[in-house]
């Protein structure tokens, strides 16, 4: 009896969750599960309080379709978007947003986006001018409506850094003096060269 007792002994330990011995050198095959609600790959909600707008943080607001960080960003949209007193106007911004840039480019639909900025471009909301601009640029990199709606944003708000990246970008083969000044001026507003643009054009 004791013998079968002793016998049993360990595998009794291994179901109660022992961990298996394991030669100097080598790894367990089995790795430890996280108990249940733990995170696997998607970080918790920012505390109320937190980031807001467009602030620097580790991780950006979650938007299907958008990095969270970065140009045309999750990130980005939220701090566009918080400048628009009418709910309306913010839903058609934040869809016509996502169409413009969706990752998925076979999701974009720049036709549509237009659409939905119809109202904004009126109000001149220098960042709806340029997702206007920028549906140009994605079907078929059509330059001068592009460079029309870029400009329209800059005036509207000469603040406005991403405008002036945009042209900067826009006008690196056809005006790169022109494209110069804006680069340099979307520097001066913080615009992070995410394009490279210093390096390839404008050293």
């Amino acid at each position: 009896m004791l013998r079968r007792l002793a016998l049993m002994a360990p595998l009794a330990l291994c179901l109660l969750g022992c961990p298996p011995r394991v030669k100097p050198g080598q790894t367990p095959i089995l790795q430890p599960v996280p108990p249940p609600g733990t995170p696997t790959s998607r970080p918790a909600a920012p505390p109320a309080g937190g980031h807001a707008h467009g602030e620097d943080c580790d991780h950006g607001p979650a938007v299907e379709g958008l990095p969270p960080t970065g140009h045309n960003s999750a990130q980005q949209l939220q701090a566009e978007a918080g400048a628009i007193d009418d709910p309306q106007l913010r839903a058609a911004f934040e869809q016509a947003y996502v169409l413009a840039f969706h990752m998925d480019k076979s999701r974009r639909d720049g036709d549509r986006a237009r659409a939905l900025l119809g109202p904004l471009l009126e109000r001149d909301f220098a960042p709806a001018w340029r997702i206007h601009g920028y549906t140009y640029i994605d079907q078929g990199f059509q330059l001068e409506p592009a460079l029309r709606s870029y400009r329209r944003a800059v005036q509207a708000d000469e603040t406005y850094g991403m405008a002036h990246y945009a042209l900067a970008f826009s006008l690196t083969q056809v005006d790169p003096v022109e494209g110069k000044k804006h680069f340099q001026r979307a520097m001066e507003l913080k615009v992070e060269d995410q394009r490279n643009l210093r390096q390839r054009f404008y050293p």
